[in-house]
């Protein structure tokens, strides 16, 4: 395989989650985006090693840390020494060749920003009587400019999405900085992606990257995301649980096809797998999207039941 070593993607996984990070592999690979892969691994047995690496040009790195896998983005992307290093969700597939866009233009920093109605749906819970919908409350800012003591005015009025950005090398000292106030304003004992306890850092590593880039002074600039704009290569982050090798949400039923085809080209290459799962099954299609909707139902029907006792309490 000729590798393009001007690029390197890199994620975390631990072997509860071998499924998500061998099916991201998995995916570029059959899409021929050859890059060198960094994963950063934990609780992996040799035969689950041999699963990701047999793909070729993929590098294992074993970690012992038993915090949550995303307060470590930072070690997995100082792992790589190429110009341009991609962070990637494990529970991600790509839908085509996206090598091409893969870098950070004018050395910056390649990421997601979030519109107002997405801002106002993250801070929905956390917004005083003198904010603004669609902004980011005048209390979650004032805790990150206290935290990162730099500049006393934000960069910018948005936050950014961590689940998948490519950053440009000369950045990397901004991402040691990531490091340690990941260490300084999370709790080492964190577990989750979400820390409810927490009214600023509640997207942990996420918040407190948004922290660094709206009052440090040497936050990188911030260039358009690439990933979502080609119909015919784009990346898919298969947001919340149950994964698609759990059981199928109906939002991601759109890619069973396409994941069955990924399915397919791994067993007529003589790739080995784990132990396919029966929503990971051609056969099982019809029973997915009756799961799919019954957990929808179930799901509504709670929150809905969960309201109504909220009101009666709030009433009582």
């Amino acid at each position: 395989m000729d590798t393009d070593k001007n690029k390197t993607i890199v994620t975390v996984c631990d072997r509860a989650f071998i499924w998500a990070a061998y099916l991201l592999i998995a995916s570029l690979r059959y899409h021929n985006v050859n890059i060198r892969i960094h994963v950063l691994i934990r609780d992996f047995t040799d035969k689950g090693k041999l699963l990701l690496e047999q793909f070729g040009d993929v590098r294992l790195i074993g970690i012992v840390d038993r915090g949550a896998g995303v307060l470590l983005k930072p070690e997995a992307i100082l792992t790589a020494e190429s110009e341009y290093i991609t962070w990637i969700d494990a529970d991600c597939i790509v839908t085509g060749d996206v090598a091409r866009y893969l870098i950070a233009p004018g050395e910056s920093l390649q990421i997601r920003t979030k519109g107002r109605a997405e801002l106002a749906e993250v801070y929905k819970s956390h917004y005083g009587s003198d904010d603004e919908y669609g902004t980011i409350p005048k209390k979650v800012l004032g805790i990150w400019k206290r935290g990162v003591g730099e500049n006393d005015v934000p960069r910018m009025d948005t936050t950014c999405s961590t689940n998948y950005f490519t950053l440009h090398k000369k950045h990397l000292a901004f991402i040691k900085k990531w490091q340690k106030q990941i260490a300084k304003a999370i709790p080492k004992s964190t577990k989750k992606v979400i820390d409810k306890k927490s009214s600023a850092y509640f997207q942990t590593d996420e918040s407190v990257l948004n922290s660094l880039l709206i009052f440090a002074h040497d936050a990188p600039p911030i260039s358009e995301m690439l990933l979502d704009k080609d119909p015919l290569a784009y990346l898919v982050h298969f947001v919340r649980m149950p994964k698609p090798w759990q059981m199928w949400r109906l939002e991601h039923l759109k890619y069973f096809d396409h994941v069955m085809t990924i399915l397919d080209w791994i067993k007529e290459k003589g790739y080995k797998a784990p132990p396919i799962p029966w929503s990971l099954r051609r056969r099982n299609k019809s029973l997915c999207y009756v799961v799919a909707y019954a957990y929808r139902f179930m799901y509504r029907l709670k929150n809905h039941i969960q309201h109504r006792i909220y009101k009666s309490q709030r009433g009582s």
